[in-house]
């Protein structure tokens, strides 16, 4: 009987493996944990944080995702683009930031993740988000940065450090009297 279910079960394991394709799709699909007002969002190893400021209908104004390669902020406004966007962390000078990308969706900037920046959204509630419309408007918009740090530590633990850069060479003799190689 026991050899009976074992090839039973050798001659159907292909085809339970070919029949369950939703099972594969759901292992690729982003997972997602929430802390407070940001969210780490996970597809297989790639993990960011993430959260979003909305109008009062819902409707996404501002998107951030942080990770090791900094805050990108993105939004559908229609913008002055020479501005840039003004990030005012605390009591910290504002964080000037260009507008590194528009396309019919939208405009995405760039604010680099350096330790001050870093500590700062770790140690604050809030930060406000300055950016211009096209008709010349300054928009100021608040974000909350609660649940920001216990998403980044989480964030933190999960993504590996950068590695470390290549040994340098073995420093090469000098060239002088008495160094110098003859040839064969």
């Amino acid at each position: 009987m026991q050899r009976a279910l074992v090839l039973a079960a050798a001659l159907l394991a292909p085809v339970a493996a070919r029949a369950d394709p939703p099972a594969a799709y759901g292992a690729r699909r982003a997972a997602e944990i929430t802390f407070r007002d940001w969210r780490l969002a996970c597809l297989g190893d790639d993990c960011v944080i993430r959260s979003a400021v909305r109008a009062a209908d819902g409707a996404p104004v501002l998107g951030l995702e942080a990770g090791p390669g900094g805050l990108v902020l993105s939004t559908a406004l229609p913008l002055f683009l020479p501005d840039g966007l003004s990030l005012a962390i605390g009591d910290e000078p504002l964080r000037e930031v260009p507008w590194r990308t528009c396309d019919r969706d939208g405009c995405e900037a760039l604010a680099p993740m350096d330790a001050d920046f870093l500590d700062g959204l770790k140690r604050e509630r809030a930060v406000d988000v300055t950016l211009t419309l096209l008709e010349g408007v300054r928009v100021r918009l608040p974000v909350s940065l609660l649940g920001f740090t216990a998403a980044w530590d989480v964030l933190a633990a999960r993504v590996p450090p950068a590695p470390a850069p290549p040994p340098a060479p073995a420093p090469r003799p000098a060239d002088g009297p008495g160094s110098a190689v003859t040839p064969p």
